[in-house]
């Protein structure tokens, strides 16, 4: 296994908020904005489901089921940098972005594999050189979840600040 190195992770929730009656009926779920990731290089992606984490820290929310991950693909609004050499501000200020990680299905960054007897963890994707605006950044449904109750897609992001 080739594995990866990163200085710095965090976890970042996308609540998909319940609605009484006959559910929520969104199929595009924005990703919140995340301040503390600005202008940070992203090294991998992976994402979590119920089997794996009861609920999200610090809200508390379920996690999604690994069926509704099977509806989900994440979408990155992303700038390529064609240096990395250059300070990310820099990159960032002069550079295009564009939906350019696009349809990821969120199975293929579900690493944890809970399978009974012998569960395991798959390595990730590792992007290279990647910046990403997360408020522009959303999950893509094939159908609606259709949740009464609040649930959250949950990633653990792997970056560096240079």
């Amino acid at each position: 296994m080739r594995g990866f190195s990163f200085r710095k992770s965090v976890t970042v929730e996308i609540p998909v908020v319940g609605v009484a009656g006959a559910g929520n009926q969104q199929t595009r779920i924005v990703i919140p904005d995340q301040p503390n990731l600005r202008y940070t290089r992203l090294i991998a992606v992976e994402a979590f489901n119920v089997n794996d984490i009861a609920a999200t820290a610090p809200n508390g929310n379920p996690l999604v089921t690994a069926a509704d991950m099977l509806k989900a693909s994440l979408v990155l609004y992303t700038y390529q940098a064609p240096n990395p050499l250059t300070k990310p501000q820099e990159q960032l200020a002069n550079g295009v972005f564009g939906e350019y990680v696009k349809w990821v299905p969120m199975n293929s960054i579900h690493r944890v594999q809970n399978n009974v007897p012998d569960p395991f963890v798959r390595e990730l994707p590792i992007y290279e050189n990647v910046y990403c605006q997360w408020e522009k950044s959303y999950v893509l449904l094939s159908t609606a979840l259709g949740n009464t109750t609040t649930r959250s897609f949950y990633l653990q992001v792997y970056y560096s600040d240079y």
